[in-house]
């Protein structure tokens, strides 16, 4: 095969005269890795990290991602995004328990305003028996054929 034919193919440049190629083939050779893998680096869509670990949990990191037949960067990727799942789960169940005390403090005023602040077990649970009643009734009378 030509000289000329074997860089046009690497390269895509077409040449037309062999006289051209006066560089060695190693020479052609770089500059063809030269442009691919700088090419490959523009289209790139990670970014390289390096961490240290500790020799033991490194060890349990590689047995772990032979076990799940999975590379070390797979690995790394799935525990930071279950730690971030982690962390927003945490976040909601914070504010949730924040909601529920705001709520509950404004239940307690109401009900020091009604009077009803200091109710005993059984008047507590007569009320609820009241408005659960209450509710049934309204539900019967909306459902109730006509």
């Amino acid at each position: 095969m030509l000289r000329r034919q074997l860089v046009a193919r690497r390269t895509g440049v077409l040449l037309l005269h062999w006289q051209y190629l006066t560089a060695p083939i190693w020479l052609v050779d770089f500059v063809y890795y030269l442009t691919i893998f700088s090419t490959m680096e523009s289209m790139r869509t990670t970014a390289p990290l390096s961490i240290t670990l500790p020799p033991d949990m490194l060890k349990r990191a590689k047995k772990l991602a032979g076990k799940e037949n999975r590379t070390m960067s797979e690995l790394i990727r799935e525990a930071l995004r279950r730690y971030e799942q982690a962390t927003d789960q945490a976040e909601i169940r914070r504010q949730a328990l924040m909601e529920f005390k705001r709520v509950l403090a404004d239940v307690r005023e109401d009900a020091r305003r009604a009077g009803t602040a200091r109710l005993t077990m059984r008047q507590l649970d007569t009320e609820i028996a009241a408005g659960r009643a209450e509710r049934r009734r309204r539900s019967s009378l909306l459902h109730s054929p006509k």
